[in-house]
């Protein structure tokens, strides 16, 4: 149902990611269309801290 992304975007980052050792838990939303209450502050919030 999502139109919006591929599927192979964050399976990409999903493999990246694990190559610089880190543990991923990649789980897909199915039937599920792009939609959410994205809080970007918090994302890259989290995204800093992972990397710092």
């Amino acid at each position: 149902m999502d139109r919006e992304t591929s599927l192979a975007v964050p399976t990409l980052l999903a493999a990246a990611a694990r190559q610089r050792g880190a543990q991923v838990n990649l789980e897909f939303a199915w039937n599920r269309p792009h939609s959410g209450d994205y809080d970007l502050d918090a994302l890259f919030a989290w995204i800093q801290a992972q990397v710092s």
